[in-house]
């Protein structure tokens, strides 16, 4: 017995030594690392910040959505929906946003934003105009952020995986460190005003017709894609950001009508689709009691890049309908 108990407290004080070690390691690392220019001014994507952003900023705002929300077609960082949000409110927004997201990344972000956000933080939720919903179904939930998002099923897991990621600099910094060491850690400006992400006006040239095509094509075609989703949807993010307290808004973000008048010649059934959708939409919000602000009509034609996404023009728009609805200066219902 003498000999059984020895042994464990051999083993123990063992695994407290090399934790100990790990830890001064971590941190001798964060500190070299954490003074270097490169680091201090260099950012990941900042389209996804969720993914990999750590520091609490003191935001009590948090915009969880798709493309429609990350502000892919500004030229700079200040013209963001976010910052432009945070101008308005004099208080930090935190953008957690995805390029790309399906319902599926939205309800794990909603999770990671419940884990990490205090009580009371609101959470303000896109949902764009071309999604088209149906009440119940086999809609498949695929997720492109699953990898980066899910930290874990079990209770323990799931509680592990942040606590890791907040307090160990080599786990919560890891994807950054990898750009770090291989000398790709670009400065926050260069993911503005360049390439696709720079501010355009939806009649400037094809790319809001081809991408209109696009979804005609894919609606007509049953919305066998990312563009389906079910109700259900909807009621699992409010109560999963409901649980960890916060205040979930659902933001039905505008269509750009003129685009959708001008292109729908030849695709007839596209404008009523998105109609039935919409209605069913709004039926589910109003009879769940689910807190939303309607901004379908919010935007002018000047202020799309193409039918769903907004331009600075438009992110300025929404930020200024996003900040009276928070204010209590337009309505939010219920």
């Amino acid at each position: 017995m003498v000999r059984c108990m020895t042994t464990v407290w051999r083993l123990a004080a063992t695994s407290v030594t090399l934790l100990a070690l790990l830890a001064a390691g971590d941190r001798l690392v964060a500190g070299a690392v954490g003074q270097s220019a490169e680091w201090r001014h260099g950012t990941q994507n900042p389209r996804q910040r969720i993914l990999w952003d750590r520091e609490d900023d003191g935001s009590r705002v948090v915009i969880v959505g798709d493309s429609v929300l990350a502000s892919c077609y500004v030229n700079t960082p200040a013209q963001t929906l976010w910052a432009r949000l945070e101008a308005r409110l004099g208080a930090p927004v935190f953008p957690a946003a995805l390029d790309g997201a399906t319902p599926a990344d939205l309800l794990l972000v909603a999770r990671r934003v419940a884990a990490r956000w205090p009580a009371g933080t609101i959470a303000l939720v896109g949902v764009h105009p071309a999604r088209i919903f149906v009440d119940e179904g086999p809609v498949p939930e695929t997720s492109r952020y699953e990898a980066w998002l899910d930290d874990g099923s079990s209770p323990f897991a799931s509680r592990l995986g942040p606590f890791l990621a907040d307090h160990v600099f080599l786990v919560g910094r890891y994807e950054r460190l990898q750009e770090y060491f291989h000398g790709t850690l670009a400065t926050e400006a260069t993911y503005y005003g360049a390439g696709v992400n720079r501010d355009r006006h939806w009649k400037d040239d094809g790319f809001a017709r081809w991408r209109f095509d696009d979804l005609a094509r894919v609606l007509e075609a049953g919305g066998a894609h990312r563009l389906l989703s079910r109700l259900d949807w909807i009621d699992a993010i409010d109560a999963e950001l409901r649980r960890g307290g916060l205040r979930p808004v659902f933001v039905l973000t505008p269509l750009n009508q003129a685009q959708l008048h001008e292109h729908a010649a030849g695709h007839e059934r596209v404008p009523e689709m998105l109609a039935a959708s919409r209605a069913r939409l709004l039926e589910r919000l109003e009879g769940r009691g689910h807190e939303f602000i309607d901004l379908y009509t919010a935007l002018d034609a000047a202020a799309f890049a193409d039918l769903i996404h907004p331009n600075v023009r438009g992110d300025d728009g929404l930020a200024a309908a996003l900040a009276a609805a928070l204010r209590g200066e337009r309505r939010a219902t219920p």
